[in-house]
């Protein structure tokens, strides 16, 4: 089985990592895609918090992975499990809706 690359969301020295950490509700080693909740208000901490430009990076690299999985494997190692190209694509797709609805500090 193949893993995909995507953003670093597991990393919390990234942008992104931070960003999706604020909606990380459990161990993601453990539970997976489930660890996340991508709810406005988790979003709307993390956002405030940071600059319209790293807002901005974050969102493009939500939309790029949401892009490059239209070419990924039907099934991939993805957050230490394997799911499906349509399970992770909605899952990113959850939380460019989420990030939709906030706004940065400045």
């Amino acid at each position: 089985m193949a893993a995909f690359d995507t953003p670093p969301i597991d990393d919390v020295r990234t942008p992104i990592g931070r960003a999706f950490w604020q909606c990380c509700h459990c161990d993601p080693s453990c539970c997976g895609l489930d660890a996340y909740e991508f709810r406005f208000d988790s979003f709307q901490t993390w956002a405030s918090s940071v600059s319209r430009a790293e807002f901005e990076q974050v969102s493009a690299e939500v939309d790029q992975a949401i892009e490059a999985l239209e070419s990924a494997p039907d099934r991939f190692y993805f957050l230490d499990d394997e799911h499906s190209r349509s399970e992770v694509s909605d899952w990113f797709r959850r939380a460019q809706e989420a990030l939709t609805a906030v706004r940065p500090a400045d």
